[in-house]
């Protein structure tokens, strides 16, 4: 069964979105510790009008805990995501909404962005799941397998309570095969309905649905359902100059520390997809590399190896650290030693980790000795990338939708991924007439302290003392001063005494 507090999630969508969902079952008064049974309610704003059989009361939505019954809402429990490396996704879908149409938020996990027509009742919606337990067909044509049928009808339940009847067919677009599903909403106890049709595709790990829904009584005259499916548009997967190189598809970017360096992008290679060199004559160089398989300690120790085997008469290890940057492990290592075939001294240092996506990428560099700019330029330079999937948003929903499935530790990790994403990388200011808040802000700092406590309390709850400690310090030395690191402060005062 799903969870208690994803069925309140959906409850609260459902309801803020229109009447056209009006979920029935239990109401808890939070101070008077009381229910209500088999009723329904609507939520207005920041109160709840709940329907009884002796009248209509009010209450603060604050003060209650909306429960609506399994029957509604569960079909059964959503499918599960795939056990490989997919702690964190990345989202690169997004819609392109007709003229006019204005951003709604329904305050829904995998509810990734939604739009309403300008005077009809009529919205554009773009949902995020894991993938369904089921392959996608190669050709279009109607659905004959009836477990595919039964799953799709599954999650459309999940997302619309009152979904009715729902029918499947394969369809192509653009020369892509995607799920093309069609049904009705019915609401419970009112001549409310709406009618409802989806695009649904995979795209790397994730599932889409473009999803339309317009109430049966009205008439779309500006356009069309067929017309609104297809308003859909994937991001690019590389985005390059010559001072700065995103990977949305590897889930990495990097910047040039300083104008002498150029990012030469090489977008058709999955190998080395970028090399930064300094100087015309090359004076220093970083080369980005993704590798089948192994560790990032074992990318370290392989590099030391080599030296060592090449013998070269003068092999100094200066370093060899490991550390967390943006949620992931890192390995960093610094080594001086002759370059094959060269007379001259090079400092070599390099940077190995395994990105969200599953990816394990080397950064490796090397610079002349002698010339001490282009030595601590290439320290920078590694410095200068930073490896996550750039949306905090779709963190932030999937770690609720983690946390109303019960599993605490994925929801953590998505947490603080999530913290990670800064404001300057982050996707959702990548359109231009949105300005991104300073990374060093009083919100931004505020945001991001919130969220290392979001991670903390479900650390603690997993009795992962070590991670929820190392959350609170951070969220105290990170972002002093803010609302979170008092918290931090309360938190760690409180369980440490117990």
């Amino acid at each position: 069964m799903v969870s208690r507090q994803l069925l309140v999630l959906t409850s609260l969508f459902l309801a803020s979105a229109s009447a056209w969902a009006m979920p029935r079952g239990t109401i808890i008064i939070r101070g008077l510790n009381k229910e209500m049974s088999d009723v329904s309610w609507e939520v207005k704003g920041s109160q709840v009008k709940v329907m009884t059989d002796r009248g209509v009361r009010m209450f603060d939505l604050d003060d209650v805990e909306l429960i609506p019954e399994i029957g509604v809402v569960d079909r059964d429990a959503p499918p599960k995501l795939p056990s490989r490396l997919q702690e964190k996704l990345q989202r690169r879908l997004t819609l392109l909404p007709p003229k006019g149409w204005r951003p709604v938020d329904f305050k829904q996990p995998l509810l990734a962005e939604a739009y309403k027509h300008p005077t009809a009742e009529a919205y554009l919606e773009l949902w995020i799941s894991p993938p369904g337990d089921y392959e996608f067909a190669t050709e279009p044509g109607r659905l004959q397998n009836t477990r595919i049928s039964d799953e799709a009808a599954k999650s459309l339940a999940l997302r619309y309570a009152e979904a009715q009847r729902p029918t499947f067919a394969w369809a192509e677009l653009a020369g892509k095969i995607l799920l093309y599903g069609k049904g009705s909403i019915e609401v419970f106890g009112s001549e409310e309905s709406w009618r409802l049709e989806e695009y649904r595709l995979r795209h790397g790990e994730l599932e889409f649905a473009v999803a339309v829904r317009v109430e049966n009584k009205t008439k779309l005259t500006d356009t069309s359902v067929e017309e609104l499916l297809t308003r859909f548009s994937f991001l690019s997967p590389v985005s390059s100059t010559p001072e700065r190189y995103i990977d949305q598809e590897l889930g990495f970017y990097m910047l040039a520390p300083r104008s002498s360096w150029t990012l030469l992008a090489r977008p058709f290679s999955r190998v080395e997809p970028v090399v930064a060199t300094r100087g015309s004559g090359g004076d220093a160089e970083v080369r980005v590399e993704v590798l089948p398989s192994g560790t990032a300690q074992g990318i370290a120790d392989d590099v030391v190896q080599e030296h060592k085997q090449q013998n070269s008469g003068f092999l100094e290890v200066k370093a060899v650290e490991r550390s967390t940057r943006d949620g992931q492990e890192v390995v960093f290592y610094r080594l001086d030693d002759y370059p094959r075939g060269r007379r001259v001294l090079h400092s070599f240092m390099g940077l190995a980790v395994k990105t969200a996506a599953g990816k394990l990428l080397h950064f490796r560099g090397m610079a002349d000795i002698s010339d001490e700019e282009s030595a601590k330029e290439l320290r920078l330079l590694l410095e200068c990338n930073q490896i996550d999937p750039f949306y905090r948003e779709l963190h932030v929903r999937l770690g609720e939708a983690y946390e109303a499935l019960e599993q605490p530790a994925k929801a953590a990790v998505e947490f603080e991924v999530a913290a990670a994403v800064q404001p300057s990388a982050d996707r959702k200011y990548m359109p231009r007439d949105q300005q991104p808040p300073a990374d060093d802000s009083p919100e931004e700092l505020q945001a991001r302290g919130a969220l290392w406590i979001r991670a903390a309390k479900l650390r603690h709850r997993l009795g992962d003392q070590e991670k929820r400690d190392e959350l609170l310090e951070r969220a105290q030395k990170q972002v002093p001063g803010t609302d979170a690191a008092n918290e931090a402060r309360e938190l760690q005062q409180e369980w440490r005494g117990r």
